[in-house]
């Protein structure tokens, strides 16, 4: 077996600097991606965060059967496969933009998940909420419902991981 611990080592121990000089730092030392800076979370922050969690899951709660039953009709499955299937976009929009609060990482392709099912989601709510609009004042309010919901629910869920993280600007 090929130990390659030597070469790691002598390969970390210079570190261009800026101006395309190697500085050299002592064996073993790696440099550190830039992380998010986190702070001490305070018992007000937990509770404040818990109850946005609360509010974001109350908001699931009126998205995810909208979803699930717009997507059984219109794709003719079950509702139980619409149902894992609207589970997976209104938590895959949150689970991303808590990906962009937290780490940084893949953001551009969080951010695209995030957009793709953010529109599903207010597509798929609209057209739940106007299914029984009768004059041009419920299509509105249907409408306007339609796009809020959503958009609540990724705003909340990130505040809610912003301030239970207690991660600083």
């Amino acid at each position: 077996m090929v130990n390659f611990n030597g070469i790691e080592n002598r390969i970390n121990a210079t570190e261009k600097t800026s101006k395309g000089k190697a500085k050299s730092r002592p064996a073993g030392k790696r440099s550190k991606p830039n992380k998010p800076k986190f702070g001490k979370v305070k018992g007000k922050e937990k509770i404040v965060a818990t109850m946005f969690f609360f509010l974001s899951v109350c908001g699931l709660f009126i998205s995810l059967p909208h979803i699930a039953t717009e997507l059984s009709k219109h794709t003719h499955t079950s509702l139980l496969f619409s149902g894992i299937l609207a589970i997976v976009i209104d938590f895959g929009m949150i689970a991303s933009k808590i990906n962009i609060a937290l780490t940084k990482k893949s953001v551009l392709l969080s951010y695209g998940i995030v957009l793709t099912c953010t529109a599903i989601s207010i597509i798929l709510n609209c057209s739940a909420f106007l299914e029984n609009a009768m004059t041009i004042w419920q299509s509105i309010i249907s409408c306007i419902f339609g796009i809020f919901i959503p958009l609540y629910i990724l705003t909340l869920s990130y505040i809610g991981v912003k301030l239970i993280s207690g991660q600083k600007e």
